[in-house]
């Protein structure tokens, strides 16, 4: 067994618990149980072997907390447990982890905040963390995230301000923060996020006018702030995106015309403006 390269036996109906074993494998350097029907705790061993790479248990039955001690694994590219019944805090420890590129805990219940010390994980190019019961604010540190590509924190119990901070992360196509309890303005630094193609804050608690710099973002196809509390003249600025095909700014508190520019935008699709 210590000579195994790769453990991969994803959809093949698997029950039962997983043996903390792991350290039995040293040379393994991928574990894929995903999409069976294991139950039981995540073992801490799957951080032992020196060069695991990726950890895959994703759509099975697991139960408990997020073991610290994978935050050992200095060679872990992809950790992946989604969509299971996880619960607990997300350890820090996960951002020690230099190589980390993608990073999926979506649909579980885990709670309490997202740890400040995820935005030291500078290889992190992929974020999953939605559909959870996360609390509190958005750590600015995120914004440190040079690498990352989408960040998914949607449908939690965030609160708080969406930080300035964020409008440092140039390489970000998707930021998704809809169904929380965010509050504040979109802040103007969002305009700065020239790659970014998807925005989606809707169902928050957001308010004040749109920033106009969000007309900067020339990369932009769906722009979604729905069901806020935003105020103010549709910004005529948004007629400059040129990609953009859904647009939906309903159940807000805008006022004013709105801009003959949109009009004009021959990629729109879909444009959702009512109850303002």
């Amino acid at each position: 067994a210590g000579y195994l390269d790769f453990l991969d036996l994803p959809e093949n109906h698997l029950v039962g618990t997983l043996p903390d074993v792991f350290d039995a494998f040293s040379h393994a350097s991928q574990f894929n149980l995903a999409k069976n029907a294991i139950s039981g705790p995540v073992p801490a061993t799957l951080s032992t072997p020196t060069y695991v790479g990726t950890v895959d248990l994703r759509s099975n039955q697991l139960t408990g907390q997020i073991p610290p001690e994978l935050g050992k694994a200095k060679y872990l590219r992809r950790l992946f447990l989604s969509g299971n019944a996880l619960s607990g805090e997300i350890p820090a420890a996960l951002g020690s982890l230099p190589r980390l590129r993608e990073l999926d805990l979506g649909s579980n219940q885990l709670s309490g905040p997202i740890p400040a010390a995820l935005g030291a994980a500078a290889s992190l190019g992929y974020l999953t963390l939605g559909a959870n019961r996360l609390s509190g604010p958005l750590p600015p540190e995120l914004g440190q995230l040079s690498s990352l590509v989408a960040m998914g924190l949607q449908d939690n119990q965030l609160t708080g301000e969406i930080p300035a901070s964020f409008g440092g992360l140039h390489a970000l196509q998707v930021l998704d923060l809809r169904g929380n309890h965010i509050t504040g303005r979109i802040p103007a630094e969002l305009g700065a996020l020239a790659s970014l193609a998807a925005l989606h804050l809707n169902g928050n608690e957001v308010e004040g006018p749109i920033p106009p710099q969000i007309g900067a973002l020339t990369n932009l196809e769906n722009l979604d702030l729905s069901d806020n509390h935003l105020d103010g003249a549709i910004p005529p600025e948004l007629g400059s995106l040129a990609k953009l095909r859904i647009l939906h700014l309903r159940a807000n508190a805008l006022s004013g015309r709105v801009p003959e520019a949109l009009a004009a935008m021959s990629q729109l699709q879909i444009v959702d403006l009512r109850w303002n």
